[in-house]
């Protein structure tokens, strides 16, 4: 199943444009309405990371995680 699941995962991690929009809130001045379901893929992630290794493929994992 795992199979299935980590593409999935893999483009929740996606920025999705559309999905900011600019509100000013004091100091604040954006807003994602697609940052929880990203951050949730990247838990999901390091969950899997930590308990089945050797069943991820790490260099895709890191390329996801990797800051230009």
């Amino acid at each position: 199943m795992l199979g299935q699941y980590l593409p999935l995962w893999y483009q929740e991690t996606d920025v999705v444009e559309e999905l900011i929009y600019v509100v000013e809130m004091g100091l604040f001045k954006h807003v994602e309405d697609g940052l929880e379901i990203r951050k949730s893929a990247f838990e999901c992630m390091y969950t899997l990371l930590e308990k089945c290794r050797d069943k991820v493929e790490i260099f895709a994992f890191i390329d996801l995680i990797q800051v230009d």
